[in-house]
């Protein structure tokens, strides 16, 4: 179980540090509030893409509920319309799910500060995940 920072609706749980040029992956998660309220939750991704860029959505680790994703990769934003097939609990989750494993692409040096966000009405706060990253040895 994955535990998001308190208040947020959906997050991606960070790498910590990687190396310029390196390809690197997070995953994004939706909480449990944000999946009952919602029948398809949009989630919008920011960064700075002279620090990383989006290169994917690939599908979620292999241990949660069926989703699928409808994605837009644009630059310097993600957004992603999110289905689940199972109901949220009757899936036997807990307060969060993997919803997507984010592709990046390390271009700059330095730390990028990637904010993620559920774009519905009264929606809880956004997350904001810091990637360090480092110059080549």
């Amino acid at each position: 179980m994955v535990t998001g920072p308190a208040g947020a609706g959906a997050w991606l749980a960070g790498p910590g540090e990687v190396t310029v040029g390196a390809t690197f992956r997070t995953v994004l998660y939706l909480n449990a509030a944000a999946g009952d309220e919602a029948s398809q939750p949009l989630v919008e991704i920011a960064f700075d893409p002279r620090m990383v860029y989006c290169a994917a959505l690939e599908p979620p680790p292999a241990d949660g509920p069926w989703v699928s994703c409808d994605v837009t990769i644009a630059t310097g934003r993600v957004t992603a319309r999110i289905t689940l097939r199972d109901a949220w609990h009757a899936a036997g989750q807990g307060p969060e799910i993997a919803v997507a494993t984010v592709k990046w692409r390390c271009v700059g040096e330095g730390e990028t500060r990637v904010e993620t966000r559920l774009l519905l009405p009264g929606a809880l706060l956004p997350s904001v995940l810091r990637v360090v990253q480092r110059p080549r040895a």
